[in-house]
């Protein structure tokens, strides 16, 4: 239903990708999909899929602003491309 946005940490190799789905007559969802580089032994390669409605996704959101400006705020360094520059 929408092109996919995809954010990708320099620092970690971290990977997300968001688009909004919908299957037929259904309402439309949120689906990110999470994907962690090979670490190293312990820490494989992992593609996590999650589906959330529109009111959860939002909330969701808006908890992961506030969080990450905390962490930002905390002067760790963060290396971050975004898809949508």
């Amino acid at each position: 239903m929408s092109r996919p946005a995809e954010v990708r940490s320099d620092q970690t190799g971290q990977l997300a990708i968001v688009r909004v789905a919908q299957s037929a007559g259904a309402i439309p969802y949120v689906v990110v999909v999470l994907r962690y580089p090979d670490y190293g032994p312990g820490w494989e390669e992992e593609e996590i899929s999650l589906c959330f409605d529109g009111g959860f996704a939002r909330v969701l959101g808006r908890v992961l602003v506030n969080s990450g400006s905390e962490a930002c705020a905390r002067d760790y360094p963060q290396a971050v491309e975004d898809g949508w520059g």
